[in-house]
């Protein structure tokens, strides 16, 4: 079995990134698919937790899957790339990536804005990476460095909250920064269902069963307030996002539910 192993091995390991990221289950040496699945599944804290304290556990899962086996391949979230490429450096493995991720026609955005030097340098940092996520407290101008990054990128975008209040911040934010008239600015909650040309803000339950409606009008993904956002909708909403670019925003490194993996995996990691 090893011999044969040994010979399948110098094969490349074709790599699929698009919405998510499929790896063939039978090119991946048994070590590299053993920590894949240490990595991706693991137990669920609010399982533990109730079980500790001898609650009723309900139709709480014991364990969270974050890769999951599907006709011969692993199906894994595409913000844990970075670490699957690390993956195979470490055992040797040699790998073809084969991009299928979505990129749209620009469209023209005109920042009105200065960025202070500490917001010029976390900017270098995620215009360098496809995707990732941005960790700063409050005041620390997240949402301005998001704006000029969606003016850089070009790309039709959609930003995602976790609550309503905010879908009115971003409005203002847009059409203060971007200068995007109010009209054009989309809207996805309270009621209303509009895409915009070039950007849209949506409460993240309102686009829960929408995204494959929009998903090919959206070369930007934004989510903002990502440690907020209740997990299952976050992931079933980022995961059916196949746009090239994705950042997330976060008041913090940790969820108070004990899932920030959760940020990483379907975001990616930490770009600043």
């Amino acid at each position: 079995m090893e011999a044969n192993y040994q010979g399948m091995r110098q094969r490349p390991v074709s790599i699929v990134v698009s919405e998510r990221i499929k790896v063939p289950v039978a090119s991946l040496p048994p070590m590299l698919a053993k920590k894949l699945n240490d990595r991706l599944v693991f137990t669920n804290p609010e399982y533990e937790f109730r079980q500790s304290r001898g609650e009723w556990l309900g139709n709480v899962p014991p364990q969270i899957h974050c890769l999951y086996e599907q006709r011969g391949s692993y199906f894994i979230p595409r913000g844990f790339l970075t670490q699957l490429l690390e993956l195979c450096q470490h055992f040797k493995v040699k790998y073809r990536l084969i991009d299928r991720q979505r990129t749209i026609d620009p469209v023209d955005f005109q920042f009105h804005g200065v960025l202070k030097d500490y917001q010029e340098l976390a900017f270098k940092e995620i215009i360098s990476r496809d995707q990732g996520t941005l960790v700063g407290d409050a005041k620390s101008g997240k949402t301005v460095i998001a704006l000029y990054l969606i003016a850089q990128r070009r790309q039709p975008t959609m930003i995602v909250v976790p609550n309503v209040a905010l879908l009115g911040h971003w409005k203002e934010k847009l059409v203060r920064f971007l200068e995007v008239p109010p009209d054009e600015v989309g809207l996805v909650g309270e009621g209303k269902f509009d895409i915009g040309p070039r950007v849209s803000v949506a409460h993240v339950s309102a686009l829960y069963r929408r995204v494959r409606d929009i998903r090919a009008r959206i070369g930007l993904l934004v989510v903002d307030e990502c440690h907020r956002t209740p997990s299952r909708t976050f992931t079933q909403v980022v995961s059916h996002f196949d746009c090239r670019y994705l950042l997330g925003l976060s008041s913090t490194s940790q969820r108070r539910d004990r899932l920030s993996r959760l940020i990483y995996y379907y975001v990616g990691d930490i770009l600043h």
